[in-house]
């Protein structure tokens, strides 16, 4: 009877390391460990200086989903990207009332508005978003430009104004009627979050 040569074959060590290794790239997004395997682990000289951030609301069915490219950003760029989702995640369609505007976001230094865009905007306008089917998702991206803070934007022989450094919080909701909703600002919305103009 042949005789099965062990002897070369890996550990079971070295095979969790070389699949570690194999897919090394998402073991170091997800934050996982490669201690013990002879390359260290992870450490925050790998982290995202300027970390993307994902905020979630959610009522009924709706879920709402607020991203921005990051957190820090500097003066002199012109725009600030960010999106506000809405999807509708049960197993039937959700219908609105019409309401003005449809998709609204606004950006205030504390208590203050300084900057305010809305998507759909005009009562009985017929264009707004009248009900999102089951898995539907809708999408609006809005850019806030940093070297215009004049509400809702500058008028003709008005200078725009400059955002200063600071803190700036985003917030992104659905102005639609909806049965049982008395606040859309915080009921159809995702968390605000938090940005740094420096």
């Amino acid at each position: 009877m042949p005789v099965l040569n062990l002897s070369n074959r890996p550990s079971l060590r070295t095979r969790r390391c070389l699949l570690a290794a194999a897919v090394g790239a998402f073991s170091i997004a997800a934050g996982a460990s490669l201690t013990g395997c002879g390359g260290g682990s992870s450490t925050t000289e790998n982290a995202n200086p300027n970390p993307t951030q994902t905020t979630r609301g959610r009522y009924g069915s709706l879920e709402f989903t607020l991203f921005t490219t990051g957190t820090y950003f500097p003066k002199t760029e012109a725009d600030v990207p960010f999106v506000f989702t809405v999807k509708n995640t049960g197993s039937t369609p959700v219908t609105f009332g019409d309401a003005a505007p449809a998709y609204r976001a606004e950006i205030r230094q504390g208590d203050t508005l300084i900057w305010d865009r809305w998507v759909g905007f005009g009562f009985g306008a017929g264009f707004a978003m009248a009900s999102l089917a089951p898995g539907e998702t809708r999408r609006y991206e809005f850019r806030w430009n940093v070297k215009n803070n004049v509400v809702p934007v500058a008028a003709p022989g008005q200078s725009p104004v400059e955002a200063v450094p600071g803190t700036y919080r985003i917030t992104a909701y659905s102005g639609m009627i909806l049965e049982g909703v008395n606040n859309p600002r915080t009921q159809l919305a995702a968390d605000p979050i938090d940005i740094v103009v420096r």
